[in-house]
């Protein structure tokens, strides 16, 4: 079916022809027309994840150093919060939750590592440590250190989002006084807390 819509530019007539239901499919190309040489594509790729991986471990060492000369007291910025504060922005997310993620994993053990890494991913916004930094709270929600988990409500707190409800709703812990402050928390967040 075609449609002819007069237009008028500079004072010129025309019709303008538009077919209901009219496809353009993509040519199928064969590997001889292709101008991708795979062998340099997989070559170029496998650079790139080098890089990337060196880029990581980079930001990894940075971390660990930084959170090892650390001390953290509640109510004073951290070392560990000034790096974030300081050297994260949108270029280096990816890199700073990857290398955080890997030393989650790494020193699972030590509280203090833990503690460092919460209060890094605590730093960014919600939405900036996703999933890297979610992950390791829910993680570290029934890690067997008190004061880990204690720190983990606290990177919720943080975050101010209520995306973090449903999983501070389901948590029970075996300390009254961290069950109160998980409840608290719970009531800021449904009041205060950003959509």
């Amino acid at each position: 079916m075609n449609i002819l819509l007069p237009k008028t530019i500079n004072d010129e007539q025309y019709v303008v022809h538009i077919l209901k239901d009219t496809r353009i499919l993509p040519r199928v190309i064969n590997n001889s027309e292709s101008t991708i040489n795979f062998k340099d594509f997989n070559t170029l790729l496998a650079s790139e994840q080098k890089a990337r991986e060196n880029i990581v471990l980079q930001y990894k060492n940075d971390i660990i150093n930084v959170i090892r000369n650390d001390y953290f007291e509640a109510g004073i910025i951290s070392q560990s919060e000034n790096y974030i504060l300081n050297i994260a922005n949108t270029n280096n997310y990816e890199y700073i939750r990857d290398a955080a993620n890997n030393l989650y994993l790494e020193y699972y053990n030590d509280s203090h590592i833990l503690t460092g890494l919460l209060i890094m991913m605590g730093t960014l916004s919600y939405e900036d440590a996703l999933p890297q930094g979610q992950t390791m709270a829910l993680g570290l929600l029934q890690h067997k250190e008190i004061s880990v988990r204690d720190r983990a409500v606290q990177v919720f707190e943080r975050w101010n989002s209520k995306k973090g409800l449903d999983v501070l709703k389901e948590l029970h812990c075996d300390q009254e006084w961290l069950q109160d402050y998980v409840n608290k928390v719970i009531k800021y967040l449904e009041k205060s807390g950003k959509e």
